[in-house]
């Protein structure tokens, strides 16, 4: 059965309410990005009728177009246009199921089944994290409980006390997070114990509105990946599926730059998947169904510098990133690595693409992301880095993301994993 997708990739806003206030750059990257909400759509059905590919939506000035080959399988439609489809041959499935996403589900008659958007709004927030976060100690010496994972929040001197308790714990700096944020936004960083104004007055707005913060240490990274997991409603006598793990590309400041593609089907993350499983029938429980990604991540103790696991420190419920790039694996041939780059072109009026293959790089490059959006070019743009030479990859993405990017995480280059691989495999 086609789908009609809904990429309202703005979720988390939606949920808390302030879609409205979402800065215009912020909104014009999600509408960039919303056509890659078409990869999740397998290219073999690229060869169906051409009345049956999935539909993607989109804003009405932004169109795309020049579409690249990894997106000719699907169709680009607005919500004028829908219309003219015989809708009841499709299945509906937004990015998250928002309650506006169920309303604009319903106007056009379309058939589907969702769960609860308070449901939803509750699995997404950090007061559902809260109970299940952690850290856990990789190797001997050392007892689960040491490290926190964050604290949840509802005034000012609740802040005020985890910021102590971390300091002690050796923790200098710190982030804010609201009960619902994403994409490095909603946030706020800083160090020591004081609370500057600005800080002050972005929390005040916060508990105001009876919502918590949730206050977290700031972890130095090791490695970070993103679970993937499909929740069967809890009607359904089906188990819940594991759908694959895909390590992220990040910047210096911890923002998600890409995502590494690869036929691996076990990695350092691996210990990670039986505690988000249990995270997942949680949420289960509570009547939510559906896509669920939940990252987790290598840290570093700021005191002894021993390497702990974080195995969720985000809880998504929907589809994510990492979802769409597990779905690119079909682009590797054997013994090759991919990388999925989300690049931005600082100009404006961008008349050239990021991401453009240089002769004698030995590294193909896949164009994920359409060319145009509406009357512009666009200036968020998604590839598919691909190559066997792994150093190589890293170097030519690291150069046109003008980052430094790592590749896949070494566990041998870790005693501590090592000793503890060694430890769960010994008799």
């Amino acid at each position: 059965m086609p789908r009609l997708l809904l990429p309202n990739l703005m979720f988390e806003d939606e949920l808390d309410g302030i879609a409205h206030r979402v800065p215009a750059m912020a909104q014009k990257s999600a509408g960039q990005l919303a056509a890659v909400m078409g990869l999740l759509a397998s290219s073999t059905e690229s060869k169906a009728a051409s009345d049956q590919r999935d539909i993607v939506i989109v804003d009405e000035d932004a169109v795309p177009s020049e579409i690249p080959e990894a997106l000719q399988h699907v169709r680009f439609e607005t919500l004028a246009s829908l219309p003219r489809y015989d809708l009841a041959e499709y299945e509906y499935q937004p990015w998250g199921w928002s309650k506006t996403a169920i309303n604009l589900g319903r106007k056009p008659g379309l058939r589907f089944s969702a769960p609860d958007p308070d449901f939803v709004k509750f699995v997404n927030s950090r007061e559902f994290l809260a109970p299940l976060d952690g850290c856990w100690p990789l190797s001997g010496g050392a007892e689960a409980g040491e490290l926190p994972g964050g604290r949840l929040c509802w005034s000012a001197a609740q802040v005020s006390e985890a910021l102590r308790e971390f300091a002690q714990l050796g923790f200098r700096k710190w982030v804010i997070k609201s009960n619902f944020s994403q994409a490095s936004r909603n946030r706020v960083r800083g160090d020591g114990i004081a609370i500057s104004a600005t800080t002050q007055n972005w929390l005040q707005k916060r508990f105001v509105d009876t919502q918590p913060v949730y206050v977290e240490p700031w972890f130095e990274r090791v490695a970070e990946c993103g679970l993937q997991f499909e929740v069967p409603p809890l009607t359904s006598d089906q188990s819940i599926e594991f759908i694959g793990g895909c390590e992220m590309l990040t910047d210096e400041s911890g923002r998600y730059r890409g995502s590494i593609v690869s036929q691996a089907i076990e990695g350092w993350w691996q210990s990670a998947i039986d505690p988000c499983t249990t995270v997942a029938a949680a949420a289960r429980e509570l009547g939510f169904f559906g896509p669920i990604g939940m990252d987790c991540m290598l840290i570093r103790h700021p005191i002894d510098g021993k390497i702990w696991l974080r195995p969720c420190h985000d809880v998504n419920g929907r589809f994510t990133m990492g979802r769409v790039a597990l779905s690119l694996r079909h682009w590797l041939r054997p013994g090759e690595i991919g990388f999925w780059c989300h690049g931005v072109e600082k100009s404006y009026t961008a008349s050239q693409n990021l991401f453009v293959e240089q002769p004698g790089e030995n590294v193909r490059i896949i164009p994920t992301s359409p060319a145009m959006y509406g009357s512009e070019r666009a200036t968020f743009q998604t590839a598919l880095l691909i190559s066997a030479d792994c150093c190589r990859l890293e170097t030519v993405a690291s150069e046109i993301l003008s980052q430094n990017i790592r590749g896949p995480f070494d566990p041998l280059n870790i005693p501590d994993l090592s000793t503890a691989a060694n430890e769960k495999l010994s008799p």
